[in-house]
Parts: structure tokens; C-alpha cells; sequence
């Protein structure tokens, strides 16, 4: 439905008159009801904090507004500024009403006044081979002075959001260190990051020869952390799974051969299987 204005013909039917449309400009208005919404700027450096409040809300006009900033005092402005006077985090919470409805929005401590950063981060990719180039992203909570990073083969970086490159295969922890003038916080992942050495693939088969009809199991022993798998025993019949177990119905030397994939990177190797008549 679109709030505004309709024009409505309306057609009147008398008992011995004549027919007439009647046009009427403004007759019908059809409103939207509020969906509270809100957005604050403010810095975090000192206590007293002043926070100015920006109401986007949606919907149609006249409006009210009714502000609680989580520290017991409220406002009916649009976009009120409001100073908190203590250490803490507050939640805000707007309440929009017009003609047509009403809508709250609540944000959970969503004021951070005299508080220390909470530290939080991910990384992408957190498994690979080597060279493994990592992006991280720095998710702390609260107003961020300083960031300390420790990645865990003795290289470190005071970027935000830095990308590090991991030369050596092996488990890495790592440590994000956020602070600010109020105090300081850390997120350390432990084995975060796994980086493989080269892509080598390897299988063993059991049993690897007998009679026809003949059921093999192939349990992969490949290294380099692949990703997917794929075997192709020779005889039409193909498959995707890491340990596969196959029939082979007829009599005759097989050629398997399993392929490996890491990222960009493959690698394959084969056995041969004996199914005797």
C-alpha cells in the first residue's frame, strides 16, 4: 500500500435520475505505520560522554518520538543529544508512534562511556597449503585506540585489519590485543590457522587382489590437508568420497587412480588391483 493521496470516482446510482460521476481530490488517505529506527555519533575518549541522536525512521508524518537512553533519563526530541555522566554501557531504545501505528527499536548496549574494547576477530581462510595468505578482521567491541597483533610464527602487526602470510607448514595460534584509555582486552584462538605442506597423494588398498567378484576398501593416506577427492577405479564406476569401498564385478587388473585437490593445487597417484577369474 503507498501512503498519499487517492481520487476515488465514485458512480451514484438514483431511482429516476440520471447517472453522474462525482470526482473528489483528497478523499481518501492512506497512511504507513512507523518503523523505528536510529543512529548515534559520539566519541568514547572522555567521561562525561555527550551522544547526538539521529531518528531515521520510517513512515508517514506527524510523528512522536519517545528516546531511553538505558541511564533512566528520556526525551520527545527527533534527535536529541544526551550526556552520560558514568562509566557503563547502556541500551537505547526508540519508540516512534503516528496515526497509523507504533514501532520500537532496541539496541543492547549500544553506549560504551569510560569501558575498555572487548577484542574479538576472524580470519579467512584458517586452512591451506603453503604459502597461505590469511586476512583478518579485527570484530572488537567498543572504541579501539591501539591494535596489537600476534600471529603466531613470531611476526606481529599493529594494523586493524591486516594480511599475513604463512611461509611454514604447521597449528598456529593467534593473539588480537585491543586497548584503549580505559584499558585493554585480548582474543587469543588456539590451532586457529592450519597451513599444510606439499600436496602429496597416497592410498591404501585392501585387498588389493583376489577373486572376481572382488570388494577393495581404499582408506586415503594423501598429505597436504586436500580438500576434495576424487577416484576413478577403471571400470566406468567413479567416486568422490575420501575412503571409498568398490566392487569389481569382472575378472581383470585395474588401474585406480586417485586425484587430490587443494584450492588451485592437484595431485594424483594409482594401484593396481588384481581381481583374478
Amino acid at each position: 500500500m503507498y501512503a498519499g493521496l487517492i481520487v476515488l470516482f465514485l458512480a451514484l446510482a438514483v431511482p429516476g435520475a440520471s447517472a453522474a460521476d462525482t470526482a473528489k481530490a483528497g478523499y481518501i488517505t492512506v497512511g504507513i505505520a512507523p518503523v523505528a529506527q536510529f543512529d548515534a555519533h559520539y566519541a568514547f575518549t572522555t567521561i562525561p560522554t555527550k551522544v547526538g541522536f539521529v531518528d531515521t525512521s520510517l513512515g508517514s508524518k506527524p510523528m512522536t518520538w519517545e528516546w531511553d537512553f538505558g541511564d533512566g533519563v528520556t526525551s520527545t526530541e527527533q534527535n536529541p543529544s544526551h550526556t552520560y555522566l558514568k562509566r557503563g554501557t547502556y541500551t537505547v531504545k526508540l519508540t516512534v508512534k503516528n496515526a497509523y501505528g507504533t514501532s520500537t527499536a532496541v539496541k543492547t548496549d549500544y553506549i560504551s562511556v569510560g569501558m575498555p574494547p572487548k577484542a574479538a576477530f576472524v580470519g579467512s581462510p584458517t586452512a591451506g597449503g603453503a604459502p597461505m595468505t590469511v586476512a583478518f578482521t579485527d570484530q572488537s567491541a567498543g572504541q579501539v585506540d591501539k591494535w596489537t597483533w600476534d600471529f603466531g610464527d613470531g611476526q606481529r602487526s599493529n594494523e586493524q585489519n591486516p594480511v599475513h602470510t604463512y611461509w611454514v607448514a604447521g597449528n598456529y595460534n593467534v593473539i588480537l590485543t585491543v586497548s584503549n584509555e580505559f584499558g585493554i582486552s585480548d582474543a587469543m584462538r588456539n590451532q586457529y590457522i592450519t597451513v599444510s605442506g606439499d600436496l602429496a597423494a597416497k592410498f591404501d588398498t585392501f585387498p588389493s587382489s583376489g577373486k572376481a567378484p572382488l570388494t577393495a576398501r581404499f582408506t586415503d593416506r594423501s598429505t597436504g590437508s586436500p580438500t576434495a577427492w576424487s577416484w576413478d577405479f577403471e571400470d566406468g564406476i567413479t567416486s568422490t568420497e575420501q575412503h571409498p569401498s568398490h566392487t569389481f564385478s569382472t575378472a581383470g587388473s585395474y588401474t585406480v587412480k586417485l586425484t587430490i585437490t587443494r584450492g588451485t593445487e592437484t595431485a594424483s597417484t594409482t594401484q593396481i588391483i588384481n581381481g583374478g577369474g
